[in-house]
């Protein structure tokens, strides 16, 4: 038998060449013909074709001694790319680089154990032609961040939470719409809802994590958090901090922030999870995710749940809006 080592890298890796946001569309279109490519170190290591669906799946090991790998979609003409961008559902050393010509990098491989990746090109009708560095756009009305287009399918949801005063930047001018949603901000934006104010110098601060600094910005957060059975760490020393949210974790918070402000949570005992990857849902987020499916707060990627996928601020900012739109 070969050796981890020798075969190198376990990788999961999903690919979407759409005509339309697989995270938002029901039914997204790909472009027959799309080919993602990888390689490293001189050598091919997958090549595969999406479908009409605009999605493709490789898993298999990365050789052994390769560090890059480099990641090409190729299209047919007529259309052109519009946006990319990736998630890393595992947040190991892998170091990911988006590259000119519909390319990423990921670097580090052999320093990681294993790799849960899902790649995305929005694709539309047209020529493709070389993308300049993007310009800084204008802030979206009624918003102040410059890195949230007017036009964006998350615009209004970014705007909505932000005029709430549930979701705040993280800068004065930025969004990062694409960025991970921590453990911690989740609770910052449940406190906020509760509280209708941000965290001050009058409430508590301590818990029993560790990994919690006392004086630091999200204390107060997981305190209140804590105090009131919203969270009870990933141990009973340590809360994750700075952790990206699963998505099944999401769900879990969102389900103890409902309860918790007298909401009914029942769902029909007929109500199943109806994804392909249902049975990849923990046990102990079995209940919170079938009611967060149920109430339309979270959808599938695509064709997938994936629960132990990760948020982006964007992600977040849209199940946010429709907690308070349509579950609170």
């Amino acid at each position: 038998m070969a050796s981890a080592s020798t075969l190198g890298v376990f990788s999961f890796i999903s690919f979407w060449v759409s005509q339309g946001d697989p995270a938002v569309a029901a039914n997204p279109i790909g472009v027959p013909g799309a080919v993602v490519t990888g390689t490293g170190g001189g050598t091919q290591v997958f090549r595969v074709t999406t479908d009409d669906m605009g999605f493709a799946l490789w898993y298999g090991n990365i050789p052994s001694g390769i560090n890059e790998l480099r990641i090409t979609v190729t299209i047919p003409s007529g259309f052109r790319v519009e946006e990319r961008h990736f998630t890393d559902f595992e947040h190991g050393p892998l170091v990911i680089t988006e590259r000119p010509n519909n390319e990423f990098t990921i670097t580090n491989i052999s320093a990681a154990p294993y790799a849960s990746l899902d790649f995305t090109w929005l694709v539309v009708p047209g020529t493709e032609t070389p993308q300049p560095p993007t310009p800084p756009q204008p802030p979206t009305p009624g918003s102040p961040f410059t890195d949230v287009p007017a036009n964006a399918w998350f615009a209004p949801n970014v705007r909505f939470v932000y005029e709430n005063n549930i979701m705040t930047g993280t800068s004065p001018t930025t969004f990062a719409p694409n960025a991970n949603f921590s453990r911690e901000m989740v609770l910052a934006t449940q406190f906020r809802m509760a509280n209708g104010r941000p965290a001050n110098a009058s409430d508590p601060r301590n818990t029993p994590f560790t990994d919690v600094r006392t004086g630091a910005w999200y204390a107060p957060y997981v305190a209140w958090a804590f105090n009131n059975g919203l969270t009870t760490g990933t141990s009973p020393t340590t809360f994750g901090t700075g952790q990206a949210v699963s998505r099944q974790d999401f769900a879990l918070f969102m389900y103890r922030f409902a309860n918790f402000s007298g909401v009914n949570t029942s769902v029909p005992g007929n109500f199943t999870l109806t994804f392909p990857d249902a049975n990849a849902v923990g046990s102990w987020a079995q209940d919170a995710l079938r009611w967060a499916v149920y109430e339309g707060l979270i959808t599938g990627t695509g064709q997938l749940l994936e629960p132990v996928g990760t948020a982006s601020r964007a992600q977040a900012a849209t199940i946010l809006m429709r907690y308070v739109q349509e579950v609170q």
